[in-house]
């Protein structure tokens, strides 16, 4: 007698495979999707900064000169309102939602510069 077809075994033994190299592939594309979500969400964060450095520099007179001035709040939406980012950099890659907040420019006497730090917060 001549087989010429598969056993119900060998059907289930390759689905079971198919099955496993699937549940593989999506979880590592999902975690390579995670990390480059999160890689364009730290470059956008580096071009608020450059583009409040920026702003830095043709807003001078406004700025703390000393540690015992305190601080200066820059709102993400100033940016935007003087043209130095465009709304669609204020988009969180992660969640695609409107990322709220503000730059705090500090001066630091010894090192005699601005220190820049994001400050999120909930729209």
């Amino acid at each position: 007698m001549k087989k010429n077809g598969f056993t119900l075994l060998e059907i289930l033994g390759v689905i079971v495979l198919l099955g496993i190299v699937a549940v593989l592939v999506v979880t590592l594309s999902n975690r390579t999707l995670k990390e480059s979500k999160q890689s364009l969400y730290d470059s956008q964060k580096e071009t608020i900064i450059t583009s409040a450095k920026n702003w830095t520099i043709a807003n001078n007179g406004q700025l703390p000169m000393s540690e015992s001035d305190g601080e200066y709040k820059l709102t993400f939406k100033k940016l935007a309102e003087d043209g130095y980012i465009d709304n669609d950099e204020l988009i969180d890659p992660r969640n695609n939602k409107l990322i709220c907040g503000y730059i705090q420019i500090t001066y630091n006497d010894s090192k005699k510069q601005y220190k820049y730090e994001i400050i999120e917060e909930k729209c």
